[in-house]
């Protein structure tokens, strides 16, 4: 078989080579992204109800009247007024794969025309029971909203638990 001048290509064992180096490299790649992803979901859920938390007093002070967390199952919502029977203005649903946790006087928190609540709530976010990859939220009695960083509660101290 007569090889041309300057002829340029691949061989099929030079494509195979590459082609079994790609899946090695996959393999060892695809399970630390998959955790990232999870560690980023855990994370997003919890800025996402931080901000609805930050909404509900907002709003409340902005338009000096009562503004009221609720939770029904696994959606939060934001409502007008002091209880939870009136209609939603913002709503979140966490991933399926998050636990969310909260304190027994968590639900439904009231934020009054000051920014104030008066039931100072934990609430700690989860997937599964890996504390150490979960975050603390805590609300304090002055409205204060705060998201501890992940593994650690709001003194920095190692999470050690999924429920507050």
């Amino acid at each position: 078989m007569r090889v041309r001048k300057g002829s340029r290509g691949f061989t099929m064992i030079e494509m195979m080579v590459v082609v079994v180096l790609l899946a090695i490299f996959s393999s060892m790649a695809i399970p630390s992204f998959i955790n990232f992803i999870n560690n980023a979901k855990v994370q997003s859920t919890s800025n996402e109800l931080a901000s609805l938390l930050q909404f509900a007093r907002a709003t409340a002070v902005t338009n000096n009247t009562t503004y009221t967390v609720c939770r029904s199952d696994t959606t939060w919502s934001v409502k007008k007024g002091a209880d939870c029977t009136t209609t939603e203005l913002r709503t979140l649903t966490p991933a399926s794969d998050v636990v969310v946790a909260t304190s027994g006087s968590a639900t439904p928190m009231v934020f009054a025309p000051n920014g104030t609540t008066s039931n100072n709530p934990s609430i700690i976010l989860c997937r599964g029971d890996v504390p150490t990859e979960g975050y603390k939220i805590k609300v304090r009695n002055s409205g204060n909203i705060r998201v501890a960083n992940r593994g650690l509660d709001e003194a920095g101290a190692a999470l050690t638990s999924c429920t507050p």
